[in-house]
């Protein structure tokens, strides 16, 4: 949700989403990536083509990946790809029934009561919620990369099928992580690298044990599950559930 070459671990970490998905078996037919993509050849990136995760990590940018640069789309884009609603100018979108489990991962700037979408636009929670309120799904787990990143989970309280892990509550910071002198930016937050080196090491991790993983290891915020009680049990739901 966020650009600019100063804001290069917010994009880095949604390619190493993409690589998780990819690992685990899906095809680009069911992910869909949306970016700015504005780091890879930045004239600041002293790599040119490359997106890392840490200095001697894989280079994770592929650029054939990406479905949608994020000065393309409007927030209530979201909306159309979320709810499946194709057409020429969205043509790659969710094509999602009410069997079907969906793994959003949100990477970006937030503030109290909105995301960051780029060029001084934001996102609101509230459209979040109206979003999400429509999209057919099983099963959504919805993980966000974010500031203030736990009103998202407060503002959707009670809607079912839908858990949400946050990087910090309502009215928190949350913070990068992995800090790079050779590239003079950071490469990661926090919150993302806890999660996908829990994920990695044990795909089957149940979402109670991810989040005590991710609040014991995430520096700086506290790290949040919401809407419990709408989803069903923490216990026995896995990330298997979303990637197997």
């Amino acid at each position: 949700g966020s650009s600019g070459w100063a804001n290069y671990r917010f994009q880095a970490d949604v390619f190493a989403a993409y690589s998780l998905l990819r690992q685990s078996g899906y095809d680009d037919e069911h992910i869909v990536m949306v970016v700015a993509d504005d780091i890879a050849d930045n004239p600041k990136n002293p790599f040119p083509g490359v997106v890392r995760v840490s200095d001697d990590g894989d280079n994770l940018y592929v650029p054939s990946a990406i479905d949608y640069r994020l000065d393309g789309l409007t927030p209530e884009d979201i909306g159309e790809i979320l709810q499946g609603r194709a057409s020429d100018r969205l043509p790659h979108v969710i094509e999602a029934t009410a069997s079907d489990n969906i793994l959003i991962f949100w990477s970006g700037h937030g503030s109290p009561g909105s995301l960051d979408f780029g060029g001084n636009r934001q996102l609101t929670h509230r459209m979040m919620r109206e979003i999400l309120s429509g999209t057919p799904h099983r099963k959504i787990l919805f993980a966000v990369e974010a500031c203030f990143s736990g009103g998202l989970g407060e503002r959707c309280s009670g809607l079912p099928g839908i858990l949400f892990i946050t990087a910090a509550l309502p009215y928190e910071t949350s913070h990068a992580d992995v800090w790079s002198e050779a590239t003079g930016v950071y490469l990661s937050n926090g919150f993302t690298r806890g999660f996908m080196k829990s994920v990695t090491g044990n795909k089957s991790v149940s979402l109670r044990d991810l989040y005590y993983d991710l609040a014991e290891t995430t520096a700086g915020s506290h790290v949040k599950i919401y809407n419990t009680a709408a989803y069903g049990s923490v216990y026995d739901n896995t990330m298997a559930d979303y990637l197997e």
